[in-house]
């Protein structure tokens, strides 16, 4: 006479619980593929397939020099972007630094908006510009300059991009790579009116334009007489005396 199977010898309730993690598992696992797989499910699935295309489409570029731009500071595409090109957001509406600052040969510098908030030490710092004025003015030469200056005046980064003629009435945007050996200032403070001479303990972002097809390179003054604007200023960490 034989003796009992396996499956009799495996107590009922043994037999039960094992059913119920499979119907779990294979409920999971259905429910996964169509997460990730059926559009109908999926709530990630348009953001996975864009972090693809932007990476197939940034491979081989100068990570360097190329930057994905996103008008709207939603982080969840970076998430999913695993690509080497780092990314910027278009300027905020509501953190516009309004200036309407005027230039000797008609230029008008609308408004500037600097992020982020802190100098990011061996990273980007991202300016943001609205200019406007008559191109017929100009000789088609001029130039802007950002420099980062420290308390002494010393010059710390800069960046000389052509002035945007075709794009008055647009934003620009420019990186400014900030070396790494900046020290790691608090928020900053955005100037509204040019303010010369070394700030003691802080950093200062300067803009302004300049001419270098003409001799000399001269700089274009402002209505105010100034040749440079102060952007921001990056307090330094203060040492506390022991």
């Amino acid at each position: 006479m034989s003796g009992p199977t396996i499956l009799e010898r495996i107590p009922v309730g043994h037999l039960v619980a094992a059913s119920l993690v499979s119907v779990i598992v294979v409920s999971n696992l259905f429910c996964l593929q169509k997460y990730y797989f059926d559009p109908a499910f999926s709530k990630t699935r348009g953001w996975r397939e864009l972090a693809a295309t932007l990476e197939r489409w940034s491979r081989g570029l100068p990570a360097a020099k190329v930057r994905l731009v996103q008008n709207f500071p939603d982080p969840v595409l970076w998430y999913y972007y695993k690509g080497d090109v780092e990314h910027i957001v278009l300027p905020d509406i509501q953190r516009w630094n309004q200036l309407t600052v005027g230039f000797t040969n008609g230029l008008v510098l609308l408004r500037v908006q600097i992020e982020p908030d802190t100098l990011p030490a061996g990273g980007l710092l991202i300016v943001h510009m609205d200019w406007t004025g008559d191109p017929t003015a100009l000789t088609g030469g001029e130039k802007i300059f950002l420099h980062l200056l420290d308390e002494t005046g010393t010059l710390l980064a800069q960046f000389d991009p052509p002035l945007p003629v075709d794009s008055f009435g647009s934003t620009v945007s420019y990186s400014l790579s900030i070396p790494s050996i900046v020290p790691v200032a608090s928020s900053r403070t955005q100037a509204t009116e040019h303010r010369p001479g070394p700030d003691t303990g802080s950093l200062r972002l300067v803009a302004g334009v300049y001419d270098p097809t003409l001799p000399g390179a001269p700089r274009i003054l402002m209505n105010s007489g100034e040749d440079s604007l102060l952007l921001a200023d990056f307090p330094t960490p203060v040492e506390s005396a022991e």
